[in-house]
């Protein structure tokens, strides 16, 4: 399933669809252009409804992780799956990774 990153209202967004190798450069482009216009200190990603997520979207979510950090911005991830949580922690990424 193709992903879309949508904006749902100021600071808030949502990630849909499989984040895998194959489809993180779009995700990545699609996203890239939306965050550059958040202006709010706290940012909200929802991913509950992403299908597929591989090492590749857990890259992805590091990434804005980073982009929030240098930008001064307090980003959570929502709705996250027990599987993807696992992932976080085998690859100990909690602290990073701010999930609820």
């Amino acid at each position: 399933m193709e992903p879309t990153f949508d904006h749902i209202e100021p600071g808030r967004f949502k990630l849909s669809g499989d984040l895998t190798f194959s489809s993180v450069p779009a995700v990545w482009d699609q996203a890239r252009k939306m965050l550059l216009d958040v202006y709010e200190e706290e940012v909200e990603i929802d991913i509950g409804s992403v299908d597929k997520f591989d090492s590749s979207g857990l890259a992805l979510l590091v990434a804005w992780a980073r982009w929030a950090h240098c930008n001064n911005k307090e980003l959570r991830y929502r709705n996250v799956t027990e599987k993807t949580n696992k992932l976080i922690e085998i690859n100990k990424l909690q602290d990073l990774l701010k999930t609820n």
